[in-house]
């Protein structure tokens, strides 16, 4: 993501930014680091994310200076040292639980997943908002709860599940 160099602030709600090949997430966005904030991230996913070659994973990377802040965001634990510490809420995890089986929509996270319930209510949030798939069979809200990165979580809970030999 580049915006270099500009005083508007930016924001960036309910993104999942994983499995991705780039030198840095957030390189060069806003300049050095006596600018004011120009960026503002909340309910996103950073994980899973590696340098071109594939070879080095760092989930969350910046140029020095940025200025970005996150809250109720999940962040992997594969950090660049000039990674801005303006967070509030943050969950750090390397396991997010996307799942993998659902046809077409790979960064769904489970049910199990460190990120569901535990993203920020936004404004925008009312009982008719629905998650990325624009379908009214996934509100943005469960049981007054958001989830963090660009799904909702609408898997139910596996339950007691035992086998007699």
């Amino acid at each position: 993501i580049s915006k270099a160099n500009s005083s508007d602030m930016t924001t960036f709600e309910n993104c999942t930014l994983a499995d991705n090949r780039v030198n840095q997430v957030f390189y060069d966005y806003g300049g050095d680091s006596s600018s004011t904030q120009v960026a503002f991230v909340v309910n996103c996913i950073f994980t899973r994310n590696y340098d071109t070659t594939g070879t080095t994973r760092c989930d969350l990377s910046f140029k020095n200076g940025t200025n970005v802040s996150f809250e109720n965001c999940l962040i992997g634990t594969s950090r660049s040292d000039d990674a801005p510490r303006s967070e509030i809420g943050t969950v750090t995890a390397d396991n997010v639980m996307f799942n993998r089986k659902s046809a077409g929509h790979p960064y769904e996270i489970k049910y199990s997943s460190p990120a569901r319930g535990t993203g920020k209510l936004l404004d925008w949030m009312t009982a008719d908002a629905t998650d990325i798939r624009a379908d009214s069979a996934y509100p943005r809200l469960r049981d007054g709860n958001v989830d963090i990165g660009c799904y909702q979580c609408w898997l139910d809970p596996v339950g007691l599940v035992f086998s007699v030999k």
